[in-house]
């Protein structure tokens, strides 16, 4: 059985949130929530077990967790079969695989995680661990509803650095219990290791695969198999990122930026940004300087 699908727009998740704005969400009382019947979640679920026991299948394998225990389902495993104890307590983190992605480029190409997860969902933390979790989670629901004019930038902040905290109890996972990866999984990281050393970016397709000695059509399976996204949806994603700084944090010309970062006319550059940003290059920058007038550049 497939599962219904769910994501974070979900009504039952809204209603028992502390958080949430589509793209993260927190709570900590599961209310109607149920998954005695099959689901699947468009969105990475992080769940810490608190207080009391609970068990699920994923994918068809059954796991059951204690106090300090911590899942992490990747988006489109099946969930079924979940039963709680009465004083089951815990504390959910759901983000979108779009806003994961964006984290992951934050914190340096940590894509080997998503893949070990999608392996591994279940690890015990240590008490360390377990109050950095509790810390995070606690200053998240503090922040997230207090307003600021850098709420945004306070929120992926506070996520990119529980990503890295989290990283310990990872890699000690992923060295006790270590899973071989696919020479596509190879390839993947290997393309987005090359992406992101780069600098101009390439923003042919073809560059990269023939770098990697493989077929533009080969390096598109590839990635859509493992994040769903093709090649130049990625190239995409980093590029927009150098184009951001620039036009945020330098005060280098458009034209200039242009330039540096190979686009062959500044029509096109201006092209381009409008497509990703929803905005002119000269556009973007003014609306980030209305925002942050104290912003200095370099």
């Amino acid at each position: 059985m497939i599962g219904e699908k769910k994501n974070l727009n979900d009504p039952k998740i809204i209603n028992v949130a502390t958080y949430n704005d589509g793209n993260l969400a927190l709570w900590d009382d599961w209310g109607d929530i149920r998954l005695d019947q099959s689901i699947r979640t468009n969105f990475f679920a992080i769940v810490l077990c608190t207080q009391g026991k609970a068990s699920v299948h994923i994918n068809g394998n059954p796991y059951m967790a204690n106090p300090g225990d911590l899942f992490i389902c990747t988006p489109d495993v099946i969930l079924n079969d979940a039963l709680m104890s009465a004083d089951f307590r815990c504390h959910c983190i759901g983000i979108t695989a779009d806003y994961i992605q964006q984290i992951v480029m934050m914190a340096n190409n940590n894509w080997d995680v998503r893949l070990f997860f999608e392996g591994h969902p279940f690890l015990s933390l240590t008490p360390d661990e377990i109050e950095e979790f509790c810390h995070y989670y606690n200053m998240l629901c503090r922040k997230a509803v207090q307003p600021s004019k850098y709420h945004r930038e306070i929120i992926d902040g506070l996520i990119t650095a529980f990503f890295y905290d989290m990283r310990s109890a990872m890699d000690r996972q992923m060295q006790t219990t270590p899973r071989p990866f696919t020479s596509g999984e190879h390839l993947f990281k290997n393309f987005i290791d090359t992406l992101i050393s780069m600098y101009p970016k390439k923003r042919r397709v073809s560059y990269y695969a023939d770098h990697l000695h493989v077929t533009s059509k080969y390096l598109a399976a590839v990635c859509k198999n493992i994040v769903k996204k093709t090649p130049s949806q990625l190239i995409d994603l980093y590029m927009v990122k150098d184009i951001e700084y620039l036009l945020t944090h330098t005060s280098k010309s458009i034209k200039e930026i242009a330039i540096e970062l190979d686009f062959p006319t500044l029509s096109f550059f201006g092209k381009y940004v409008r497509q990703h940003l929803g905005v002119s290059p000269k556009g973007y920058r003014e609306e980030v300087l209305r925002q942050h007038p104290a912003d200095k550049r370099e």
